[in-house]
């Protein structure tokens, strides 16, 4: 992980990402002074021992630019497009926690449950205060298969008595994979008190991705097909729903999605790949063997049903 030893906290920087979570509140950051933005030196003159902030056709490449291209990613559930520019901006800017918080968040994701524990971790190591920093790193646990701890890690940030959308939203994943499914929705419903902005205004997304994590399939894909239907439409969402109607064996509903997600994007492989795979379960004589399969399947089920 040796990459990473320029992620140190250096708390004589301000935090310029405040006003964008919902503990922190609704406020975008203002415009950033060009003038007062010099190559290595943050807007507020102080040099910044990691920031390479330089100015192009009239575009200051500072930490500020870098979150927001961030969050334009991430609303499009570009998360690996995310991941990089929250990175630069945390180069920029080491002690931006929100752009902390959504680095880890991308990467669970897209699936990188082991860096978003390592992530996590350093995350806290330096925003021991912050609720929001806790609650992930006791979803990342989690995702990683420590429940216990994890849980140990909400109840910790839930005594913080510092209430937010990540708060609520972690816990609520955590519990999913303890297994209890009414106390779960319990938490996201109370996430949904707290208005936030980036991709996570979508709720219905954000619990679909939570409830797919957890293999929760049939309930993940109501969830998904709520956040398409409010306008979200993208490759990543198309896919995901894709996935889960080829785990389901509802193959010829999984090939529609692959192929609106091709449409979009014919380079995006996931898409071109699911496409493909499923392909292979809707040919005329996959269907039938399927049907007479199916057939023979709910005989004998209804043979062994003692009420039948």
């Amino acid at each position: 992980m040796g990459r990473f030893n320029w992620l140190e906290a250096d708390k004589s920087k301000k935090d310029t990402g405040e006003g964008r979570s919902g503990q922190h509140g609704d406020s975008e950051p203002g415009p950033v002074d060009a003038a007062s933005t010099k190559r290595n030196i943050e807007p507020d003159g102080e040099i910044s021992r990691f920031g390479r902030t330089s100015t192009f056709d009239g575009v200051v490449f500072d930490s500020m630019h870098f979150k927001r291209e961030g969050f334009a990613a991430y609303e499009a559930c570009d998360f690996e497009r995310a991941l990089l520019n929250f990175s630069k901006c945390l180069s920029e800017n080491n002690n931006d926690e929100e752009a902390w918080v959504y680095q880890i968040i991308s990467q669970i994701h897209i699936g990188k449950q082991d860096d978003s524990l390592t992530w996590a971790k350093r995350a806290y190591g330096f925003f021991g205060d912050s609720a929001d920093i806790q609650s992930l790193l006791g979803l990342c646990l989690a995702l990683n298969g420590n429940c216990a701890e994890g849980m140990t890690h909400s109840d910790a940030a839930l005594a913080k008595k510092k209430p937010g959308f990540f708060v609520w939203m972690a816990r609520g994943e955590i519990i999913l994979n303890s297994g209890t499914m009414n106390n779960a929705f319990v938490c996201f419903k109370n996430a949904s008190a707290f208005r936030v902005t980036s991709g996570s205004k979508n709720l219905d997304f954000e619990i679909a991705m939570a409830l797919s994590r957890a293999k929760k399939y049939s309930l993940a894909l109501s969830h998904f097909k709520k956040a398409i239907q409010a306008g979200l439409c993208n490759p990543f969402i198309y896919v995901k729903v894709g996935e889960i109607n080829e785990k389901l064996e509802f193959f010829e509903e999984s090939e529609f999605y692959y192929r609106l997600a091709t449409d979009l994007d014919n380079s995006f492989r996931p898409a071109n790949e699911g496409f493909a795979r499923v392909r292979e379960h809707n040919t005329f004589f996959a269907k039938l063997f399927r049907a007479i399969a199916n057939m023979f399947n709910s005989k004998k089920t209804r043979k062994n049903d003692p009420e039948t």
